[in-house]
């Protein structure tokens, strides 16, 4: 969530422009934790809409949504790699990292075990971690919900790569073919062709490692050739998804096609922002939507596995896609300041809340051990506290963790001065004046 997820920098200048996103992003976080949550208090909800829509599914499938639309414009800001790359470290890193601390301490006090893999290659997990994509080199999360950041990574590469070779005005392509190539050739795509044991796993993690600094270098020296040679091995991350999607027991994706899916889903937002800022027309954007649209759902049909048509995956699809259209709608409204602070906070929310739920878990472990079972007001007043505690130390995060961090990266892109080689020609983005100011995600 990354969708990876975030706020801009202050919600008093949030815009009417905006609003709309933060609130989608908001209620995302939310949903993914209410669907973990669940699981200790109002396990009801969630079996009610079994067979209609899996809830986390449906917060991860917004935050792709969004991270689609919003990633292509911070890029677009400034049209400088430098300044995005910069920009995803400042802003991804120190919450990260905040959740790595929390989790850690989680663990060591027995609320939860450190997954096996993880126990078994420490060194190997620790490189996977760093580049973001341990989902994508076999390994699972330290905390479960870290599987998407492997997606988000991978989209901002590809992001990168289409704009460091000139093809920015192009990346609506990319949700048709990404999506054509779930629906015919997905269940032949090898799930754990990169990495199929333990010493590949270490050798690929340290390679990748190496070779996302070595892009994110290049891609801030400014100079054409290094630029394009980054532009390059940016794209080349699509053979993760495609190649690895599902190579270890833990990790959360195991079906092939899935992988060239979700990256499809995320460039449908990116496509939806170029409808927006005018970078293609309404019938063009129109019909690579609708196209899209049906190459995914024909996959989740053809594709599904042996038995009765799984309702749940189409529900989800469905209410993603009219949740996002609904806000798009209504983006010129204003909404409430409650929305954009939960926005803000929404990155956090998203890190936090799982590690948060085992400290609970721990906590009631003896006093509440069938929660479950005991009344609806008992658990929603457990949950309400499980809510409110969440959001106030997510709202520390962001206050005294996430905003300081990009405060920092803008510190350190204003002392670096501008080499006398000329930057990319900047193309135009038909990107609003909010659009250029905003440090969403």
């Amino acid at each position: 969530m990354s969708s990876v997820s975030s706020g801009v920098a202050s919600t008093a200048t949030r815009s009417a422009r905006l609003g709309w996103l933060d609130a989608v992003r908001g209620l995302g976080a939310i949903l993914v934790a209410f669907s973990h949550v669940s699981y200790l208090t109002l396990g009801g909800v969630r079996e009610a809409a079994t067979g209609v829509l899996d809830i986390g599914k449906y917060g991860v499938l917004i935050f792709f949504l969004v991270s689609g639309y919003v990633i292509p414009m911070s890029l677009g800001r400034h049209a400088d790699l430098r300044r995005f790359w910069i920009g995803r470290i400042f802003r991804i890193f120190p919450a990260l990292l905040a959740s790595v601390v929390l989790m850690a301490a989680t663990i060591a006090v027995g609320a939860t075990q450190l997954a096996e893999p993880l126990r078994a290659e420490p060194a190997t997990a620790v490189l996977a971690h760093i580049s973001m994509l341990p989902e994508l080199l076999g390994l699972p999360g330290l905390i479960t919900v870290y599987w998407t950041l492997s997606y988000e990574m991978t989209f901002y590469l590809l992001v990168a790569g289409l704009f460091a070779l000139g093809l920015r005005r192009h990346a609506y392509w990319s949700a048709p073919v990404l999506a054509l190539i779930a629906l015919v050739i997905g269940p032949q795509l090898p799930v754990a062709l990169v990495t199929p044991n333990s010493a590949a796993r270490a050798a690929v993690s340290a390679l990748v490692l190496l070779l996302l600094v070595g892009v994110v270098a290049a891609s801030c020296t400014r100079r054409l050739v290094l630029t394009t040679v980054a532009g390059v091995l940016s794209l080349a991350a699509l053979a993760l998804p495609l190649l690895n999607s599902g190579a270890g027991p833990l990790t959360v994706q195991h079906t092939a096609w899935w992988g060239p899916l979700l990256l499809a889903i995320m460039f449908a937002g990116t496509v939806i922002y170029q409808l927006d800022t005018g970078l293609i027309s309404r019938r063009r954007g129109a019909a690579i939507l609708v196209g899209t649209c049906a190459a995914i759902v024909s996959t989740m049909w053809l594709h599904r596995p042996a038995g009765p048509v799984n309702a749940t995956d189409f529900g989800t699809l469905l209410a993603t896609v009219l949740t996002f259209g609904a806000a798009y709608a209504l983006r010129h409204r204003r909404f409430p300041r409650s929305l954009a602070w939960l926005g803000a906070v929404s990155y956090s929310v998203y890190l936090l809340h799982q590690p948060m739920h085992f400290l609970l878990r721990l906590a009631l472990q003896d006093v509440l051990p069938d929660l479950q079972q005991q009344s609806i007001g008992l658990q929603l007043l457990v949950a309400a506290f499980y809510f409110a505690t969440v959001l106030g130390v997510s709202w520390l995060s962001y206050r005294y963790i996430e905003q300081p961090g990009q405060a920092l990266g803008r510190q350190l892109l204003n002392r670096w001065p501008i080499p006398a080689t000329p930057p990319l020609p900047r193309q135009r983005t038909g990107a609003t004046q909010d659009d250029r100011r905003s440090a969403l995600r």
